[in-house]
């Protein structure tokens, strides 16, 4: 699963809290509070989708039925109440006998969607190696047994350096923790010294140091207390990265031994639980979820893209890197259930098993669902550096030659800022990255009934997602892969705009080029595209993705 590390010890509180410096929200006159995200360069001057405008100008109606958007994901708190609405029923199990397959497709008791991580007696894996330790394990078990191939044994050097990179990257944080959580300590003690009875940010700021360090350990401290951070929540942290350190890259944890599953059997049927929400890392899922789908007009928490969608939540994505073989599963069972969209907000550097994944893509658009994946938040060229899951085949159906996948959108992260439009963390490319959404400073649904704002690609996609939902509400007659053409021609395009390239310091670039379609989605030029037009207007139609409205301000 793909995350932006932060290794700088004031920037930790971020780890503590999931929140990302942004912008304030803005309410929509319902009672919810929507995102920037939904908002409009002409009135709101932040570049969203403009969805709130798409609700106001166009006479949207209500579909036959609402689209259903799979969230493959961490788990979903289905009892959130601006989600619990619009959370999918299995119509085979509703009223069913418990640990009965009463609809008969293989799941047992998947009333709300199903955990491809979890054990059939209700244990749940949290947190899984990284990819590139199960290569590395794998490499040097055949290495040892002598049944290594020649190009096996040409990787292993290769997976065994990117395995200590990766490794000592991860460390940077433990160290940084390790240190805040030293200062804070000794803050604690000497305020015992001076009489303090507890370390709240009022007895904090009252205090007189006795030593001139003391002035230092308040500011470190009120910078974490002002955030609701504690010296126990940092000691909290220290030892879950200590245990995600000793799993991540723990060559012997096998996480088979948790779910219960036969790893060598990919296409192996029924493992797992329909335990979606159990995960404490479903802050994540959550969150995307709420991006999608949090409801409309109910006069609380936040307002999602789509007013007209149901949520099918799976559980595929640990704290760690995914397996393909549960990814490739997700999407078929999520196909299956009768999903039109499947959001994948997640990735990893190496896909072992990506013919697998191929094969369920493959099926997927056999049966006309659009996926929609986030590219990444490293700040990096994917169409230099490989990340997966992805749209191109890594070995053609038939034919020869490249096959790249129809039914796919990839989404970078955008900022509400025109001149500082591309998120510095997103990955990007011109030729596999599709199109931009906004990824930072999102807000949206989290645990405990409650909102929080989270940053990275895995918000962008979706905002694409909710948006496709949208404009397939209006649009049932569309495929797949014609929405997906219509989303990408309509983008929001800024000739002349040039930006800092993501993971640059400062490099200027044309937004166009960091991208196939070179624009941010736009669900208001999108819709208004589509609607048929009066006859008197047949000879005078705007082209499709024809670019900024001229009532925008002029590109800096």
């Amino acid at each position: 699963m793909h995350h932006r590390h932060v290794f700088v010890c004031l920037a930790m509180l971020s780890l503590l809290t999931g929140l990302m410096a942004g912008e304030v929200a803005e309410p929509t006159g319902t009672g919810e509070t929507a995102s920037w995200a939904l908002g409009d360069p002409d009135s709101d001057r932040v570049e969203g989708t403009r969805t709130t405008r798409a609700y106001a100008e166009l006479a949207l109606k209500p579909p036959a039925k609402p689209i259903l958007v799979a969230v493959i994901d961490t788990g979903i708190d289905i009892n959130h109440p601006d989600l619990k609405e619009v959370i999918w029923s299995n119509p085979g199990e509703v009223g069913g006998k418990p640990g009965v397959d009463d609809d008969g497709n293989g799941f047992i008791d998947d009333l709300h969607g199903w955990n491809f991580i979890g054990s059939r007696e209700g244990k749940q894996l949290v947190t899984s190696t990284m990819e590139v330790t199960r290569q590395l394990a794998r490499l040097r078990k055949a290495a040892a047994a002598g049944t290594a191939t020649p190009e096996q044994l040409e990787e292993l050097p290769r997976i065994e350096a990117q395995y200590v990179q990766a490794r000592s990257r991860r460390a940077q944080e433990f160290i940084s923790l390790t240190m805040t959580t030293a200062v804070l300590t000794e803050l604690a003690n000497a305020l015992a010294t001076q009489g303090a009875t507890g370390t709240t940010p009022e007895e904090v700021a009252a205090c007189v140091p006795s030593k001139p360090s003391g002035e230092l350990y308040k500011e470190i401290y009120l910078n974490y207390a002002e955030k609701g951070a504690s010296l126990a929540d940092m000691r909290r942290r220290l030892d879950e990265v200590r245990t995600v350190l000793d799993i991540q890259f723990g060559l012997d944890f096998d996480e088979s031994t948790i779910i219960g599953d036969d790893p060598a059997r990919l296409d192996q049927k029924g493992y797992g639980n329909p335990l979606v929400a159990e995960d404490p890392h479903a802050m994540h899922g959550t969150h995307v979820a709420g991006i999608i789908s949090a409801v409309r007009g109910n006069n609380l928490g936040v307002a999602g893209q789509c007013a007209w969608v149901r949520i099918l939540p799976i559980r595929a994505v640990p704290d760690g890197d995914e397996r393909d073989k549960d990814v490739a599963n997700a999407i078929r069972y999520a196909v299956d259930c009768g999903a039109r969209i499947i959001n994948m907000s997640f990735g990893k550097g190496i896909s072992p098993d990506k013919t697998y994944v191929d094969e369920a893509v493959r099926y997927a658009a056999a049966h006309d669902v659009l996926l929609v994946h986030g590219a990444g938040n490293s700040g990096e060229n994917t169409d230099l550096e490989r990340f997966f899951p992805n749209q191109t085949a890594l070995a053609p159906a038939a034919g020869g030659g490249e096959e790249r996948f129809a039914n796919w959108i990839e989404v970078g992260a955008s900022s509400p800022e025109r001149g500082k439009l591309a998120a510095s963390f997103s990955n990007y490319g011109q030729r596999n990255v599709d199109i931009f959404a906004p990824g930072t400073a999102i807000l949206s649904t989290t645990l405990g009934g409650d909102t929080e704002e989270a940053s990275g690609t895995s918000m962008a996609a979706p905002e694409l997602s909710g948006v496709a939902a949208l404009v397939w509400s209006q649009h049932p007659e569309l495929s797949a892969v014609q929405l997906r053409q219509a989303l990408l021609d309509n983008a929001r395009r800024y000739p002349g705009l040039r930006v800092s390239r993501p993971g640059s310091r400062n490099q200027r670039v044309p937004f166009e080029s960091l991208s196939v379609c070179g624009g941010v989605v736009d669900a208001w030029l999108t819709l208004r595209a589509l609607a048929p037009k009066p006859a008197s207007d047949a000879g005078a139609v705007e082209p499709a993705g024809s670019g900024v409205p001229a009532a925008q301000p002029p590109l800096p």
